[in-house]
């Protein structure tokens, strides 16, 4: 008999908060994802190797800009169909805006958000959202 159950998705969170990384991990397995953490972009960018579906990524970094990264993915065709997440606690629509265009990110969340908004967000970028009718 065939396995008809869905590929979990891999997802790599690149936070330098241990409790926040930990909270953002939790939901996500709790929500049927494969998670697993990095605090830094050096180690995230070592972590690529894994194929992670989608990155969530802190806009603050303490070796480097979230921004940055993700405009790194997107410019390195090994990596380019990764989908991305950022987030901040810069609370301004215009960098956010600027944020989402320019790095090429699918999703800008502002920090502190829901743990809904952020499920919502990778439900839609994998096409698997539940849209209310």
């Amino acid at each position: 008999m065939q396995n008809l159950s869905p590929v979990k998705k891999l997802i790599l969170i690149v936070e330098d908060s241990q409790a926040q990384s930990y909270a953002l991990a939790r939901t996500l397995r709790n929500a049927g994802y494969h998670a697993f953490e990095c605090a830094t972009l050096a180690s995230a960018r070592d972590a690529l190797r894994t194929k992670p579906d989608i990155c969530i990524v802190d806009v603050m970094m303490p070796d480097g800009n979230g921004v940055d990264f993700c405009k790194e993915l997107k410019s390195d065709p090994a990596t380019a169909s990764i989908h991305t997440i950022l987030y901040s606690a810069v609370r301004d629509a215009v960098t956010e805006h600027l944020s989402l265009m320019t790095s090429g990110a699918q999703a800008f969340l502002s920090k502190p958000f829901e743990n809904a908004e952020l499920l919502e967000a990778i439900q839609t970028i994998l096409g698997t959202a539940k849209f209310k009718s």
